[in-house]
């Protein structure tokens, strides 16, 4: 009986799914997919790929940062609220790639959506469903996985999820499967919270090698602002930029911070002339991390976006910021030196 139901299972997903669709697995608690390490990867280049940190992935996988992957290792990305939505849309810098579950034997509508923390309603809408019957085997759109158009080859997979699921059937076959009564199933809905960000379009050549900056520890002469902070959202663009007072959140108001001072070069951007919104590249922190630049006594606050590219015309550079907060710290040269604070 197994044997005939895995060999249906087996013919099903063959006919029905292809090379580019990704397919989500479930260790009970958590979705993730799976990522066969190849020549040139590390955790860096699987992350961009997949849009998530490798401080998320790595624990997931029992891994450290500091000892290297081998060529053909498989590793497991999980889905986790920076790269998983149920929508299909959102800024001009994100695509979404549909992720696809193939539903298991003893599976109903119910128990595919508490694998992944949405509802029944959300899984029937994501996948035009009217009923609550599903059969195994059928491929259903669990959702997407949002990632940046510049910086992954998944982006070129981006589409609607246009899911093949077969009408449920009365049938003496062993490949059918009725749903589990609603009234047995009580999945605990867990709707990702995703934030919206404005991100700019960075016009940088690929990024091939995660560098470590060379920075003097030293403590930059310029007087530290620390205005009052508060959890309010920053609806107006002060001098300083709307990342003014999450840079104080993130540094417990200045008692938790690191120092240095390099060189710092400019990028085009769209954003940050009118609402205040600076952005930064910068080597050896987090992606998302809230910097303060500063220059001959003005400073601004930036989100570092990614490292700095390792290309010819960023030697020596550790830190470029947007032209909109160059041009708010009155800095016109292509390469100056700079202070930088930051959370350790």
């Amino acid at each position: 009986m197994k044997l005939i139901v895995g060999l249906l299972i087996s013919l099903f997903i063959g006919d029905n799914l292809t090379a580019q669709d990704l397919v989500v697995k479930t260790d009970g608690s958590t979705g993730y997919l799976t990522h066969t390490v190849g020549a040139k990867e590390n955790y860096y280049s699987i992350g961009r790929i997949y849009n998530i940190s490798p401080r998320t992935y790595a624990p997931y996988n029992n891994l450290k940062l500091e000892t290297p992957m081998s060529i053909g290792q498989v590793v497991r990305i999980p889905l986790v609220q920076q790269n998983y939505t149920l929508e299909s849309s959102g800024n001009a810098t994100e695509a979404f790639v549909p992720l696809y579950y193939v539903v298991q034997e003893k599976e109903g509508l119910n128990k595919v959506a508490q694998h992944f923390g949405i509802s029944a309603d959300d899984l029937k809408k994501l996948n035009g469903l009217k009923a609550d019957g599903v059969n195994i085997g059928d491929k259903l759109v669990i959702g997407y996985l949002k990632v940046l158009k510049e910086q992954s080859p998944l982006a070129a997979n981006a589409k609607a999820g246009k899911p093949v699921v077969k009408e449920a059937v009365v049938s003496k076959q062993p490949a059918v499967v009725k749903s589990e009564p609603k009234k047995e199933d009580k999945p605990v809905v867990k709707e990702p919270e995703v934030k919206q960000e404005e991100k700019p379009v960075v016009k940088a050549p690929e990024v091939k090698k995660e560098e470590k900056p060379v920075v003097k520890q030293e403590t930059p002469k310029v007087e530290e602002k620390k205005p009052v902070v508060n959890n309010t959202a920053n609806t107006s663009a002060s001098k300083e930029g709307v990342f003014m007072n999450e840079y104080f959140l993130q540094t417990n108001n200045g008692s938790n911070t690191q120092s240095a001072e390099t060189m710092c070069g400019v990028f085009k951007s769209s954003s940050g002339w009118n609402n205040g919104k600076y952005y930064a590249l910068m080597n050896g922190v987090e992606r998302g991390t809230i910097v303060k630049i500063m220059v001959n006594g003005r400073a601004i606050y930036a989100k570092v976006l990614d490292a700095v590219p390792n290309v010819k015309e960023n030697a020596g550079l550790n830190v470029l910021i947007s032209n909109a907060a160059a041009a708010q710290l009155e800095v016109n040269e292509q390469k100056f030196n700079v202070g930088v604070m930051w959370e350790k």
